[in-house]
This record gives structure tokens, sequence and C-alpha cells, in this order.
């Protein structure tokens, strides 16, 4: 698959480490074959890294990545391994290479070292479920499979990798384009649920509250605010649970209320 997808030029299980074996994974790949001559002239492996643009850590057929694995040559915890390969990776070479692929066959995952939580934060595709084989339900990804198979290949093919015209990478492109979208989504967010949603919360509660006193009563609007504050909760965390990547625009919300 890795070769399908245009990785022409890799080493096979270089060290990471200058003694013992405790970070030997799969593979080191190189943007070109320039890359990968230039590793191979370095006599100590672990050095060869800084030519690399990314590591790959390769499982058996449909192993689960979190968790150990059933059968007797199951080592470890793969995605653990991959977190341990990416912290050695940013020491050996100044942080210069930071991606990692971890795939188990059917499920292909994007790790960058300079994430918020590694653990966490990467991307991952179904690749059968991606191009809609029979019989696997499809999750995140429900459109074209011919167009959801063209950004599998751009996520991981080579050309990601390599750094175009004004120095960055297409990663770095996308990460910042996506900060972007980030901001612009937390702030409107942000405007419309401390504008619009919270103000009325107040006032609807205000009027079907049957034994409400003067409105003007300090305690009395304190109540209000709070069974208020615990309504948007609620709701703010129903909609983050089935969506994600609101999180930090719902995260933006709540401080500021918690201030208002």
């Amino acid at each position: 698959m890795l070769s399908l997808l245009g990785w022409d030029h890799s080493l096979r299980q270089i060290n990471l480490s200058p003694k013992g074996m405790d970070h030997k994974h799969d593979g080191l790949l190189f943007a070109d074959e320039a890359a990968k001559e230039r590793a191979n002239t370095r006599n100590e492996e672990w050095k060869r890294y800084a030519d690399g643009v990314a590591i790959v850590e390769s499982k058996r057929w449909q192993r689960e990545l979190d968790r150990k694995g059933s059968h007797k040559d199951d080592l470890g915890v793969p995605s653990t391994q991959m977190i341990r390969y990416l912290d050695r990776l940013n020491i050996v070479t100044n942080g210069t290479v930071c991606w990692g692929i971890l795939t188990n066959g059917r499920h292909w995952r994007l790790y960058y070292h300079g994430a918020t939580s590694v653990a966490e934060e990467f991307l991952e595709l179904d690749l059968p479920a991606l191009v809609g084989v029979p019989g696997i339900e499809r999750d995140l990804f429900d459109g074209d499979p011919a167009h959801e198979l063209k950004l599998f290949m751009v996520m991981f093919g080579p050309a990601a990798f390599r750094p175009g015209t004004d120095g960055r990478t297409f990663h770095q492109v996308a990460r910042e384009e996506g900060r972007q979208w980030e901001q612009r989504v937390t702030k409107n967010l942000s405007d419309l649920v401390f504008d619009k949603v919270f103000p009325k919360l107040v006032k609807g509660i205000v009027a079907v509250d049957p034994e409400r006193p003067r409105p003007e009563v300090p305690a009395y609007l304190d109540e209000v605010r709070d069974a208020a504050l615990i309504l948007l909760y609620r709701l703010l965390f129903v909609l983050y649970v089935r969506r994600p990547q609101s999180a930090a625009g719902s995260a933006s919300c709540l401080r500021r209320l918690r201030h208002a």
C-alpha cells in the first residue's frame, strides 16, 4: 500500500537509539532518492532520521491499535509505541521530523508530534469504509468513494510531506487553515451564545416561573442565572458529544459565561 501511495524511498528497521533496540519501528520514509542516499552516508543509524519525513509502524490486519493484541506475537500497545517513537524522533532530529503513520492495514492513522495531545489528536481513516466496501459501515465520511480515496491518497502520500515553494508542507498549510477556521467558528459560536441564546434562556425561565418574585430581587436573579447556565452547559455538552469539532467553540462560550 505504501508503494501504491508513492513511497518509493524508505529504510526498514532503523534504530532510533544510539544503544539498545527500544526504538526500532518498521520504517523511515524519505521524500526522494537523494534524501535516502544522504541518510545512507551516515554511519550511525539514529542520525539518518534527520533526512526522512515520517516514520511508519505497520501491524497485522485489523489488529487493535489502542490495546494489547490477543496474538502471542502482539507486543505492547501500537498507539503507545507510536507516541514513544515520536518522542524519540523529536529528540534525534531536533523537531524537524514529527510525523508518524500507524496502520493495521484497514485503519490508517497520521500522528503529529506537535499536537496538543498526541495520543488523541490524530487523523484516522478506515480505508475499506472510506471507499465503500460492501458490508462495512461508513462512519465519519459518507461521500463519493472516489473523492474519499483521493483524500486518503493526499493525506498519506509523500507529496503532502514535501515542502512547497513557500517552505511549508501540505499538512502544515492544512493545520494553519484549520486553526483559522476554528477561530472563526469559536468567535461566531461564542457571540451567538453570549449575545442571543443565554439572554433568551434567562428571560424564558423568568417568564414560565409561576412563583417568581419581583425580577429585580438580587437573590432571584442569581438563581435564574445559575439555572440558565446549567441548562446551557447541558445543551453545549450534548452538542459537543455529537460534534467533537465544536469543542473549542463550546469551551470559549463557557469561559465567557462564567464571567458574565
